[in-house]
């Protein structure tokens, strides 16, 4: 079956977020900036999608070692997880140049992407500003302004005002523009 493109759906967020811890899980610099992230292990969409692929045993593993889970770590997971689904809902809302898309395989989302277009000039006011920061729980929060803080300048440097077209990915995690 090939792969299809459809637009994002708000039912689609707790599955877009385990895609993109997932993606992101061995970045070196998402890995300074969040260190407490949740992995795939963590995830419970993450494990859910990934459940039928098991056989018996491995299920009952699973299960053994579920019972014996830290749960303050399980509570950490969750908190962080709806911190990150209610940033991204709140971004598709808005921000009015943000457009996203999901890859469907055999009708299970297997990436996404979050596209900025500005397909005309805009005022010095409004590409002068800086990105809103909400820094997630456990994340290194100097280290995530900074960097943040590093991609508006160089964004404000290439781009000015002008037209373009930046995507981010969270397939392959990364980040590409267009002019």
């Amino acid at each position: 079956m090939p792969f299809e493109i459809f637009p994002v759906e708000k039912a689609d967020l707790p599955q877009l977020i385990s895609i993109q811890n997932a993606a992101f899980a061995s970045n070196p610099i998402d890995n300074a900036m969040f260190p407490t992230r949740p992995t795939a292990e963590d995830d419970p969409v993450f494990n859910t999608s990934i459940e039928n692929t098991k056989d018996t045993n491995e299920k009952q593993k699973d299960q053994d070692a579920e019972q014996t889970k830290d749960k303050p770590k399980e509570e950490e997971t969750a908190s962080t997880i709806k911190h990150q689904i209610a940033q991204l809902r709140k971004e598709m809302t808005t921000n009015k140049a943000s457009r996203y898309i999901k890859c469907v395989d055999d009708n299970q989302i297997i990436s996404w992407a979050k596209w900025e277009v500005y397909p005309a000039p805009r005022p010095e006011a409004e590409w002068t500003k800086e990105t809103a920061l909400e820094v997630e729980p456990g994340a290194n929060k100097e280290y995530t302004e900074a960097f943040v803080r590093g991609l508006d300048e160089w964004k404000q440097k290439l781009f000015r005002g002008d037209p373009y077209c930046c995507k981010l990915s969270s397939f392959l995690g990364f980040f590409s523009c267009i002019m």
